[in-house]
């Protein structure tokens, strides 16, 4: 109890004082480190720690150029970061008229106006969304409303066009696994646009070029829904080749950005579970799985070689999740190296979670996350000159 009470004091303090959205390429990343050391059972000075760590440099809210008092307003600011003070004041509100009753609130917002606030979840890589699922899994109200802010300000009306387009009131008549549609995208000629480089602020210039788009909408329309349990799974497994399958034989990388389908995953989990909508449910699946498409697509492309993940050897003795682990709760007064870094440890604890609904293929999983840890020692992907590149079709 004493860890959840830091967290809650750590996670108000930040609330309070510093913006949401720092800058155009910079996030506050306090609220997401802190609940998954939380969320890994992270003692104390550990919550302390990562807060001390992330909380540098950050800046303040800034005042927005206008309030927030009704739908009105909140639809005619949608994806403008200069009001991101004035949706946090106008969503704690709406917070309070519902008196805390968190589905109420979210079945609200969620789903009313001309541009449903459901589809700004997917903006800005998903951080609506891992938030709304983070807020569930630690049953936080600050979390709630965080997350309502980062779906208004990170509202695309590319990824509404899509996730809205009439084709999905049909099925498709040729669905295919998320693995197939992959290997399928790798060879699409469609996706040979010139990019200066990996990142996923390469996203908007894909969704700009029409062909490319056009591409992305039939994948996303092509998945096969049929069976929600089993797609689940599957997407899993392939956030997880990835993540860890995407590098030269010998030469391992990991991807920053192919790291987030994990985490992606894991929150639609946590999300359906609580969700009673039907249709919110078809678009949280479906925006789920445009991230990975684009995101599959901003990273070049690269070919996954599951055996680099099935190869891996798992160190003698009892390598159990607990003994993974281990080092980080070895750690009582707090982190040090690659604990400290957000992705790192949110992977790390992603692929744990995950193994837990899947446990026929537990052992993958399990390789996943010791393959990680043991050869990461910092993340590709970014476009760096000295990075370790993945295995792309080039």
């Amino acid at each position: 109890m004493e860890g959840l009470a830091v967290f809650n004091s750590l996670l108000t303090k930040n609330h309070v004082i510093s913006a949401l959205m720092q800058d155009e390429d910079r996030q506050n990343e306090v609220p997401l480190s802190l609940t998954t050391v939380l969320l890994m059972a992270g003692s104390p000075a550990q919550l302390k720690a990562v807060y001390e760590h992330k909380v540098t440099s950050l800046k303040p809210w800034a005042i927005s150029p206008g309030r927030i008092t009704a739908m009105e307003d909140q639809q005619r600011h949608l994806g403008d970061p200069r009001y991101q003070r004035a949706y946090m004041d106008y969503f704690s509100m709406r917070h309070g008229h519902f008196k805390g009753n968190f589905k109420a609130l979210l079945g609200t917002e969620l789903t009313c106006g001309p541009s449903p606030l459901m589809y700004g979840l997917f903006g800005g890589f998903g951080q609506a969304m891992i938030t709304l699922g983070d807020s569930m899994e630690a049953r936080n109200p600050i979390l709630i409303v965080q997350s309502l802010v980062w779906a208004s300000i990170d509202y695309s009306n590319d990824i509404y066009a899509i996730l809205s387009d009439p084709r999905f009131d049909q099925p498709h008549t040729a669905p295919l696994s998320p693995e197939t549609i992959l290997r399928n995208i790798a060879y699409d000629g469609r996706f040979s646009i010139k990019l200066p480089g990996p990142g996923f602020h390469h996203a908007p210039a894909v969704l700009s070029n029409s062909p490319a788009r056009s591409a992305i909408l039939g994948y996303i329309h092509q998945l096969d829904m049929t069976n929600v349990e089993k797609l689940l799974q599957q997407m899993s497994q392939t956030s997880v080749f990835m993540l860890c399958a995407a590098h030269k034989m010998d030469l391992p990388a990991f991807d920053m950005y192919l790291s987030r389908p994990i985490s992606l995953v894991q929150g639609l989990r946590v999300l359906l579970r609580e969700c009673l909508n039907e249709e919110l449910k078809k678009t949280l699946i479906r925006g789920t799985w445009l991230l990975i498409v684009l995101v599959y697509i901003t990273q070049l492309r690269p070919y996954l070689d599951k055996s680099l993940v099935f190869s891996f050897p798992l160190p003698e003795g009892r390598p159990l999740w607990d003994h993974l682990f281990q080092p980080f709760h070895g750690q009582p007064d707090g982190l040090v190296g690659k604990y400290l870094d957000t992705h790192f440890l949110r992977a790390l604890r992603s692929l744990h979670a995950l193994s837990l609904t899947d446990e026929l293929n537990g052992l993958l999983y399990l390789k996943a996350a010791w393959k990680l840890d043991s050869q990461w020692s910092g993340w590709a992907g970014l476009g760096n000159t000295k990075e370790t590149s993945l295995n792309i079709r080039l």
